[in-house]
């Protein structure tokens, strides 16, 4: 296989060649025959199709509502996707901006401004309608009603997309992830609407979905930080590799195949955690390989042993940093991308994975944290997969807190049950390569109690549609740990990276059966002309406390600033005991108590809400509405500290904070 630079300046003269044929009017993607492989065996069995939609009917029936609801407004072609609702009327406008209501550039791919001053919005907004994802929704409507009409619909959306959409015209050509996406959508729905294919469409899809994979193959995301992009551009290639018969086939599963295994090696640590300091994207990177492994299964072939002892790291890492009620902690960035889309419904889903490793690696613990069994084992595995998950003996996991120190995560539980409390906090590395993804939010923390999250990080809500918006979501500000001078700890250079990188450090990690402790720093503000410390430690005094320890100091006095980040429906009320400075509380009413020492004397946080003081929540990308933070400023002089308390205890007083006060200063060696 070529170098990865020479690979670029081999895409680069044949983006020349490809132009130079656009402008002549010859075909820039030719691929010769095409046919469906008589070797290919989809997951989803076609001649068990009435025992399969009974099962699914049985198992799932609050999702044959939802699909079915969620059909009937994409037959009238109303959109719901990334934040934006997208009524196209009889005729779906692929290109259109649904802000604006614009239409992108017709011109040749490569030369449609994308990104920067001259991008007419957002770029993923279009992408994301024309990833045909939600098919797989219309082609179960198909099934269920025995109705050919959803079948028919995806055959039209199809064809009238090859229409509006030549080669290399549009922007649609410009991503291979996005390309290979809609690639990957379509074959996963074949079986829904195979039946009601003439031979001409057949054709013309055929090769559509080899022009696809060619520009796949053609664009691939090699780099010497190559990211979660190129592990969605190698799965799509296995897929295709396998699903059909040409002159290209064979070459596009080998190279898939050395892509994805090669990837797990470079992408994933060594703890199980995926490189770009993002519980979605590892999520993403999960779906590729449980996809893969599905699809090679069912065609009697296999991944090698390594690649799945590292998928099954990887389960294992996600299950311990789920929330008991089946949510992620958001660090890093998110934008709800799902390599297995098997319902409308599945950005929010993250338990499904569980699942399926459950199944793959004959997990117990796996099934106790996935909370019962996923569509996607049907759809993957068939009814096989859902036997042998309802036959496997669950176990709740051996252990409760646990840290991944390659990736720097440190998790606090309490136990495995929906209303047992965690906190996860970071001090790991900012990101993958140039850390696109990352945040800078060394030392923040996310905490989950009595069945609701009461501290949250604000989310990611876009990457295009307003760079003022971008850089505040993944500031310093917009994450749970303290701000000094304004500044961010990690400085950025653009929306996708950084010119100066914090470095997070954990000094030393403790768990027993009574307590949890974590001491940490990093150096992101020892870049000031008088550099400032920053060390935090987090204790979890079991069953129901947490304490925030934070020493900050400096030679020279600066401005500090504490934010707590709430989430919107977070109230906040006096402590009715008297005994705290007050009380956050859940919209069932769940209390969880605070105090703030600052420098051993209670101190009283300011309350803001609204985006222009910084309290903004993105509960999915694109969206974006007012929420509230606890803000604690003062001057640094010489040196600062704060002690914040957090207790579901209804007994905890100021008696025994002080005494939790004086066993922390023990464990941090600290003598006044």
């Amino acid at each position: 296989m070529l170098s990865a630079s020479s690979q670029r300046i081999r895409r680069r003269l044949r983006t020349l060649s490809t132009h130079a044929r656009y402008q002549l009017g010859l075909s820039t993607l030719p691929v010769g025959s095409v046919r469906v492989s008589s070797q290919f065996r989809h997951p989803i069995d076609v001649a068990r199709r009435d025992s399969l939609i009974a099962r699914y009917r049985e198992l799932f029936p609050d999702s044959v509502r939802a699909e079915l609801n969620e059909a009937g407004r994409l037959l009238n072609h109303r959109f719901h996707l990334l934040g934006h609702a997208m009524d196209h009327g009889d005729v779906i406008a692929w290109s259109r901006d649904p802000r604006s209501g614009r239409d992108w550039s017709r011109a040749f791919s490569p030369q449609i401004p994308y990104r920067g001053p001259g991008r007419l919005g957002d770029i993923k907004l279009p992408w994301e309608l024309n990833k045909h994802q939600y098919f797989f929704t219309l082609g179960k409507a198909s099934w269920l009603t025995h109705n050919p009409i959803f079948a028919r619909e995806i055959v039209r959306q199809i064809d009238r997309w090859i229409v509006d959409n030549p080669c290399h015209s549009g922007i649609h050509w410009i991503s291979a992830l996005e390309s290979g996406t809609r690639a990957l959508s379509w074959m996963l729905a074949y079986p829904f609407f195979a039946e009601v294919c003439d031979d001409q469409f057949r054709e013309r899809l055929l090769q559509s979905l080899a022009q696809h994979l060619l520009f796949v193959e053609q664009n691939l995301s090699i780099d010497r930080f190559a990211n979660t992009h190129l592990a969605g551009e190698a799965a799509v290639l296995v897929v295709g590799g396998l699903f059909t018969d040409c002159r290209h086939s064979r070459r596009w599963l080998t190279r898939g195949l050395q892509h994805l295994n090669e990837q797990m090696t470079c992408q994933v640590r060594a703890d199980g955690a995926h490189a770009e300091q993002s519980i979605a994207y590892h999520r993403f990177f999960l779906d590729q390989c449980h996809l893969v492994d599905a699809m090679l299964t069912v065609n009697g072939a296999s991944l090698p042993a390594g690649t799945l002892k590292i998928m099954e790291r990887m389960t294992a890492f996600l299950m311990d940093m789920l929330f008991p009620d089946g949510t992620a902690p958001a660090f890093g960035d998110g934008d709800d991308a799902r390599g297995i889309w098997c319902r409308a419904d599945c950005p929010r889903d993250y338990r499904s994975l569980l699942a399926l490793g459950a199944v793959r690696f004959a997990r117990g613990d796996f099934k106790a944290a996935a909370a019962g069994p996923a569509e996607e084992l049907l759809w993957l595995h068939g009814e096989p997969g859902i036997e042998q998950f309802l036959a496997l003996p669950a176990a709740a996991p051996l252990h409760n807190s646990i840290a991944y120190p390659e990736a720097g995560y440190y998790v606090l539980r309490g136990g495995w049950r929906a209303s047992d409390p965690m906190l996860v906090f970071d001090c790991g590395p900012l990101g993958h390569g140039p850390g696109g993804h990352g945040h800078a939010d060394a030392l923040s923390f996310q905490l989950y109690a009595q069945g609701y999250s009461f501290l949250i990080d604000s989310g990611t809500y876009s990457y295009n549609l307003d760079y003022a918006c971008r850089d505040a979501f993944r500031s310093t500000r917009a994450h749970n740990t303290v701000v000094v001078d304004g500044l961010d700890q990690s400085v950025m250079q653009d929306r996708m990276s950084w010119k100066h990188r914090a470095r997070a450090q954990c000094g030393r990690w403790l768990t027993t059966p009574a307590w949890d402790f974590v001491d940490a720093c990093h150096n992101g503000y020892e870049r000031l002309p008088d550099p400032v410390t920053h060390r935090r430690a987090v204790c979890f005094v079991k069953p129901d406390t947490w304490l925030i320890w934070d020493h900050l100091q400096a030679g020279q006095p600066h401005l500090l600033e504490w934010v707590f980040h709430l989430r919107p429906d977070c109230g906040l009320a006096a402590d009715g005991s008297g005994e705290a400075d007050f009380a956050l509380l859940s919209p069932d009413g769940a209390r969880l108590r605070v105090w703030m020492l600052l420098n051993d004397v209670e101190v009283e946080p300011e309350i803001r809400t609204g985006e222009e003081s910084g309290a903004c929540f993105s509960p999915a990308y694109g969206v974006k509405e007012p929420a509230r933070v606890l803000l604690v400023r003062c001057d640094l002089t010489g040196e600062q500290h704060l002690l914040t308390c957090f207790s579901s205890s209804k007994s905890m007083g100021r008696t025994d904070l002080q005494r939790l006060r004086k066993e922390l200063r023990q464990q941090l060696q600290i003598d006044r």
